[in-house]
């Protein structure tokens, strides 16, 4: 009998927790942060003594959660999924998608004065790669999903009496076509993969609702790109600030700012070395002063006032971008910033109000832009049509009855035998 238990991430965002436990094989499914319970304890002044307190008071997956798992899939690299590696017991072996991406944030977190340093996984872990679409000797199959960390996969698992699918994070709508996203993420999305697969039959689907019961104006994909379109067409100087993970937005950015003739720049370290990892060509140069990566071309940062300009950052680097630029200059130009608002957002830990009073300070107009990650009510028919399953499962949501009534409003769940 398969066994599916929520540990956490039941009626919360973030900090999912699914172990799955059948006949001799005990697996688990993400083991992510809970960063509600993180914010009500921790701030700037008061840190973690360690990971035994973290577990303590429900940050991290407490040490019987883990009790007989053999492997732990990880979906993605948000820390609200991929948790703290250090917390898994020495002989669990960890299956992550992006494995350079994260020995390359490993190198970051390591050196972090906060709690980001109890993060990375203790000498003794083994961690692999997550290779789409190879089934492993647990039954276990990753596709690619789009989301806005890169790279993301659900897992598919073909147990002893019931086959279930894990969405871990998803949306609906790409910023890239389906063409770029199968050379981007090494193959179909979930979507297009599951309708491949007519004798396909899920038994259970696991699914995210974030957006359930949520009130913030729904932007998808192409919208927020031709809104960016509008905003920068009387612009000579664009600067966009993005989490370093989302590379499906990165790349449609710097794809509609060559179409519209603007010279494209990196001013950030770690965005910079994560378009690189995803093993793609931009027509992009990284300024000078901010750069360790060599895969692209640098540029000093003075030509961004000499020619019509966009500059990719992050948001950390946002304000000493502004501070290196020449001061007289920069007001004359005609600028904006669009800050991209990341999912989660205290990965970020980033003050939009004081970030954009010092752009307002050097004469820069400040949008802000949320694309959420994840797919909206909205769009739940699309779902529906698209993943056949037998019985319904939500995570990552704190609406879970609102989820599973408006499912069940569509006529189409639980299904019958046979259907």
């Amino acid at each position: 009998m398969t066994e599916v238990s929520v540990l956490s991430g039941g009626r919360t965002i973030g900090g999912s927790f699914i172990r799955i436990a059948d006949k001799d094989r005990t697996l688990v499914f993400d083991q992510g942060i809970r960063f509600d319970i993180l914010g009500r304890y921790y701030d700037r002044w008061v840190q973690p003594s360690g990971v035994m307190e973290l577990r303590k008071i429900g940050v991290l997956p407490k040490e019987e959660w883990y009790k007989d798992a053999t492997d732990v899939y990880i979906t993605h690299l948000h820390l609200d999924h991929l948790g703290a590696l250090s917390n898994i017991p020495a002989e669990i072996k960890v299956h992550l998608p992006g494995h350079s991406i994260y020995v390359e944030m490993k190198r970051r977190w390591e050196g972090s004065p906060t709690w980001l340093n109890l993060v990375p996984e203790n000498y003794y872990l083994k961690v692999d790669d997550s290779t789409p679409f190879i089934e492993d000797k647990n039954r276990v199959i990753p596709i690619p999903v789009s989301h806005s960390a890169y790279p993301a996969v659900a897992y598919l698992y073909f147990g002893a009496d019931k086959t279930i699918l894990y969405t871990g994070d998803i949306r609906l709508h790409s910023f890239l076509d389906s063409k770029l996203f199968k050379t981007i993420c090494k193959g179909p999305s979930l979507f297009d993969y599951i309708e491949s697969q007519p004798d396909l039959k899920v038994d259970l689907l696991v699914i995210e609702g974030t957006n359930f019961g949520s009130e913030r104006t729904p932007i998808l994909p192409d919208a927020a790109i031709s809104l960016m379109k509008g905003i920068m067409a009387g612009c000579n100087l664009v600067i966009v600030t993005s989490h370093h993970l989302d590379v499906e937005f990165l790349a449609a950015v710097l794809s509609m700012a060559k179409k519209m003739e603007f010279k494209c720049h990196v001013s950030s370290e770690v965005v910079a070395r994560t378009l690189e990892l995803s093993g793609q060509k931009f027509d992009v140069e990284v300024l000078e002063e901010y750069s360790k990566t060599p895969a692209f071309p640098t540029a000093p940062l003075s030509d961004v006032l000499v020619d019509k300009s966009l500059i990719i950052t992050s948001y950390a680097d946002v304000v000493d971008l502004c501070r290196g630029l020449e001061e007289e200059e920069l007001r004359n130009r005609q600028a904006v910033c669009i800050l991209t608002e990341p999912e989660p957002g205290i990965e970020e830990m980033t003050e939009y109000n004081t970030v954009s009073r010092w752009l307002a300070f050097y004469g820069i107009h400040t949008y802000r832009i949320r694309v959420s990650g994840h797919y909206y009510p909205f769009e739940l028919n699309d779902i529906l049509e698209h993943l056949k399953f037998k019985e319904l499962l939500p995570v990552h949501t704190e609406h879970p009855e609102l989820m599973l009534r408006m499912v069940k409003s569509r006529g189409q769940f639980p299904r019958k035998k046979g259907k």
